[in-house]
C-alpha cells in the first residue's frame, strides 16, 4: 500500500536512527494519508516516544520549532522532518490549543488527539498501522473526527473549517455525525485568529472543488461567521432574464470556472459581493445593480485587511474586482 518512493531518504533516515536507538517511531498525519492516495507529500512528520532532549542528542542539526509542545525539526541535507513526542492534551478553554501537554504516553493515546481518522495512520517504515479505521475512510472517501466529533471541535474550532477543507481537496464526503456536530457548535469559529482562518479559506479556493468547500461552509453556518459579506449573497434573487441564478450560485459558478490562481479565485469569490447592497428597483419596475463593481472592490478591500491578506495581494483582488465588469 505504501510506494517507499514517495519518502524521501532524509525522512527514512531519522525514522530509522530513532527506532535503531530503541526509541517507538512511525511516519504520522497527511504524509501516510497522502501516499496511500498516491499523492506525493510536501512535508513529513514523525511521532516517537523520545523525548526532545534526546531527540536534539541524536542528530546534529536540530531546530527547536516547539519544544512546549515536544516537536523538534530535525534538519537533513536541508529537508526539515518535524519530530514529535507522543503526547496526549490537557483541556482546551480557548478552542485553539491545550493549556497543559502530557508526554510519555501511548501511541494509541497519541493517535486519538489527533483530528480526522485519514490523519490518524502511522507508517513503521515496513507497514501501515491502523488505530482508528482510518483506511477505510480512506477507502469510502469519508472524512470522519476521531472519537466523539464535537470533543474534537471544542479542542480546536479551526478543525471545523479542516474537515470542509480536506472534503474539498479529496473530494470525500464529511460523514453526517461529524457534518451535524460541525453545524452544532459552528459558532466557536468566532474564537479563532483571522490568520488562521485566512489559511483555511486560502486552501479551499485552490483546491480542485472550491465552490463545494464554500458551499459546505454556507451551509454548516460557517460562513455567516467567515464572511458575512458573502452570506447576505445566498438566495438572493437577480431578477434579471441574464442571470438565472441568485447571486451566490453565480458566484460559485464562476469561481468553479475560474483557474487555480489565488487572486483570480479571490477576485471571483468577490466579484458581485455587493449585490445586495446595491440592488435597486426603478420606476418601470427594471433591477439594477449599480456601481457594485465600484463598492465591491471597496468591500472587498474590507474583507481582506480583516482576514490580514497583504497589502500587494488586497491590491490585485480589488483591481480585478473593480474591473471585472468592463471585459464583457
Amino acid at each position: 500500500m505504501i510506494d517507499k518512493s514517495k519518502i524521501p531518504d532524509e525522512a527514512f533516515y531519522v525514522l530509522n536512527k530513532l527506532k535503531e536507538s530503541g526509541y517507538e517511531t512511525y511516519l504520522v498525519g497527511g504524509c501516510v494519508r497522502d501516499i496511500c492516495l498516491g499523492k506525493t507529500p510536501k512535508d513529513f512528520d514523525l511521532t516517537t516516544n523520545a523525548t526532545t532532549k534526546e531527540v536534539i542528542q541524536l542528530f546534529d542539526h536540530t531546530i527547536p520549532t516547539g519544544l512546549e509542545h515536544g516537536t523538534v525539526t530535525v534538519m537533513i541535507n536541508k529537508i526539515p522532518i518535524e519530530t514529535t513526542t507522543f503526547r496526549a492534551d490537557g483541556n482546551y478553554s480557548d478552542n485553539r490549543k491545550p493549556d497543559s501537554v502530557q508526554f510519555g504516553v501511548s501511541i494509541k493515546e497519541d493517535v486519538m488527539r489527533r483530528d480526522f481518522t485519514i490523519n490518524g495512520l502511522l507508517y513503521d517504515g515496513e507497514k501501515i498501522i491502523d488505530l482508528v479505521n482510518g483506511l477505510d475512510d480512506l477507502k469510502s472517501g469519508i472524512i470522519r473526527a476521531i472519537g466523539r466529533p464535537l470533543d474534537r471541535f471544542y479542542e480546536d474550532a479551526l478543525r471545523q473549517m479542516r474537515c470542509i477543507r480536506f472534503s474539498s481537496q479529496l473530494g470525500f464526503e464529511v460523514e453526517f455525525k461529524t457534518f451535524i456536530d460541525v453545524k452544532s457548535c459552528n459558532t466557536l469559529i468566532q474564537k479563532i485568529s483571522q490568520e488562521r482562518i485566512r489559511d483555511e479559506l486560502v486552501k479551499i479556493l485552490l483546491s480542485d472543488r472550491p465552490s463545494e468547500g464554500i458551499k459546505l461552509l454556507e451551509e454548516s453556518g460557517l460562513l455567516q461567521y467567515i464572511l458575512p459579506e458573502l452570506q447576505e449573497c445566498v438566495g438572493f434573487d437577480q431578477h434579471n432574464k441574464y442571470h438565472s441564478k441568485n447571486v451566490f450560485d453565480h458566484i460559485l459558478k464562476v469561481l468553479e470556472s475560474t483557474p487555480s490562481v489565488l487572486n483570480l479565485r479571490l477576485a471571483a469569490l468577490f466579484h458581485d459581493i455587493s449585490k445586495p447592497e446595491t440592488f435597486t428597483i426603478d420606476e418601470n419596475s427594471n433591477c439594477h445593480f449599480y456601481s457594485h463593481h465600484k463598492v465591491g472592490a471597496d468591500r472587498t478591500r474590507e474583507i481582506m485587511k480583516r482576514l490580514k491578506f497583504d497589502n500587494e495581494t488586497i491590491d490585485n483582488v480589488c483591481i480585478l474586482v473593480y474591473e471585472h465588469m468592463f471585459g464583457r
